[in-house]
Formats: structure tokens, sequence, C-alpha cells
């Protein structure tokens, strides 16, 4: 995702790849999403049962109002220091992108996470999210 929205960026067509900000979007992703989100659907499923009613409604809520804030400001802040940012610098990316990002976060990932968690079988729901995923990290990479 990272690449993909460093070469359609305006600043990224004709200038150089910035490999650094590549390798920082995939280790975090590999260390820290991928298992985190594997562990999160497992203890959703646990938390709140297919045989709840609106068992996907309370899921959803549980994933956008409990997960999503942290994790996101755990992601800019881990990603700048990856990169090379100084502590203050990582705060300060933190402050300039996490309430714009969150927003975004809401509007795409909670119909997103609605289908995964509703219509898609628990073993995919990870890979689901993988594809979403590599959309999303582009709108990351292309708004820091």
């Amino acid at each position: 995702g990272n690449l993909v929205a460093q070469l359609v960026s305006p600043q990224g067509r004709g200038g150089s790849i910035n490999w650094r900000s590549i390798a920082s979007f995939g280790a975090f992703n590999a260390v820290v999403t991928g298992p985190l989100t594997h562990y999160l659907y497992r203890l959703l499923e646990a938390a709140v049962p297919r045989n709840v009613k609106y068992a996907p409604v309370y899921r959803v809520a549980i994933d956008r109002l409990l997960f999503a804030p942290p994790y996101l400001v755990v992601f800019f802040f881990v990603v700048a220091l990856l990169e090379g940012l100084s502590v203050q610098a990582a705060i300060q990316r933190v402050r300039l992108v996490f309430w714009t990002a969150l927003k975004m976060n809401w509007k795409v990932w909670t119909v997103a996470q609605y289908v995964n968690f509703s219509y898609v079988p628990s073993q995919y729901r990870v890979l689901c999210a993988n594809v979403i995923s590599f959309l999303w990290n582009i709108y990351l990479a292309y708004s820091r």
C-alpha cells in the first residue's frame, strides 16, 4: 500500500521511492497488525458469539470504538519511529494526522467490518481484512 501511495502521490511522481517508509509499514503490519487482528477476531468471536442478537453490530462497535483509536495512535507513532523520526516528531505526527485518520477509519472500516463480521466465515476474516487493509494502507501512507 505504501509503495502504491508513493507512486500515485504528486510528490512521488518522478521522484525516488522511500524504501525505509515501505519497510516501516511492512514491518509494523507483519509484526503487529497481522497477529493482533487474528487474536482480536478470536476475542470478538468469544465475547460476542454468533447466536447473540445483533452480534455483528456489537463486534463492529467494539472494534471501531475500543480497538481503532489506540491502534491508530500506536501505528502512526511506531511507524514514525521506524522511519527514523525522533520521539517528539513521532508525537507531532500522531497529533497532526490522528483525528482525520480516525474519522476516515470509522467511515471505511465500519462498513467493511460489518460485512466481514456478518458474511465472511470466521476462518477468512483476517484475509478479508488484509485485502481491505491494502487499500487502507494506501490512504494512510498518502495522508501522512
